[in-house]
C-alpha cells in the first residue's frame, strides 16, 4: 500500500529500469530474495531473515477490523486476549500478521479461531463485512480500503501491534546497480 507512489517516482527517475512486483507471504518473499528468484523483498520485520542485508523500509500498526455493531467496535483500545473470543478472519498461512497473532495467542496460553482464510485484504474485509469474525490487518490499509461505512477499527493494546516492515536483499556486494539504486529509493534517509 505504500509502494505505489515510490515504484512511481523511481520509475519516473529511472526510465530504463523495469520493476517486476509479485507479492506474497513474508516467509515466501524472505525466502525468494535468499533463492535468488527476487533481488529484493519487503516483509513483515517478526520473520527472520537470515543471511540477508536488511534494512528498515516503514513501520506500521496493527488494528482489529470489525463490523461497526460488534460488542468490541465502541472501544478506543481492546487487549488481543479479548479478540481471542470471537471467530477470526485471517489470511493465508504463514503470513506474518499470522504469525503475530499465532505467537501473542501461545503467550496467553490460547487458541486462535480462524472460521475464513483469504488470501488478499480485500477479501478479508468482504468477509468480514458478512459477519464472519473480525481481523488484524495494517491500520492505513483499512483506512484506505474504503470499506469503514460498515466496519471500524480498534486499536490493539499491545506493543507487537506496532510492527517494523523490513526492506532484504542478498548481501549488497554483487547487487545489480539497479537493485541498489531501489532499495536505497525505498527506504528512508537515515
Amino acid at each position: 500500500y505504500l509502494l505505489p507512489p515510490l515504484l512511481r517516482s523511481f520509475g519516473e527517475r529511472y526510465p530504463l529500469v523495469q520493476v517486476e512486483l509479485e507479492e506474497g507471504t513474508s516467509p515466501d518473499i524472505v525466502r525468494a530474495v535468499a533463492d535468488s528468484t527476487a533481488d529484493l523483498g519487503i516483509y513483515g520485520g517478526n520473520i527472520a531473515a537470515p543471511d540477508l542485508a536488511v534494512r528498515r523500509y516503514r513501520e506500521d500498526e496493527l488494528v482489529a477490523v470489525m463490523l461497526r455493531g460488534h460488542a468490541l467496535a465502541t472501544q478506543p483500545t481492546v487487549a488481543f486476549g479479548d479478540l481471542l473470543e470471537h471467530d477470526f478472519v485471517c489470511l493465508e498461512h504463514g503470513s506474518s500478521i499470522e504469525t503475530l497473532c499465532l505467537r501473542a495467542a501461545d503467550v496467553l496460553g490460547r487458541s486462535l479461531r480462524p472460521r475464513v482464510r483469504v488470501m488478499g485484504f480485500d477479501a478479508l474485509f468482504r468477509m468480514i463485512e458478512t459477519g464472519l469474525g473480525l481481523g488484524v490487518v495494517p491500520s492505513r490499509i483499512a483506512h484506505e480500503s474504503g470499506r469503514m461505512d460498515r466496519l471500524t477499527t480498534v486499536a490493539l493494546a499491545e506493543d507487537w501491534a506496532r510492527r517494523p516492515l523490513n526492506l532484504c536483499t542478498r548481501p549488497r556486494a554483487g547487487l545489480p546497480a539497479a537493485v541498489r539504486l531501489l532499495a536505497e529509493h525505498l527506504t528512508p534517509a537515515a
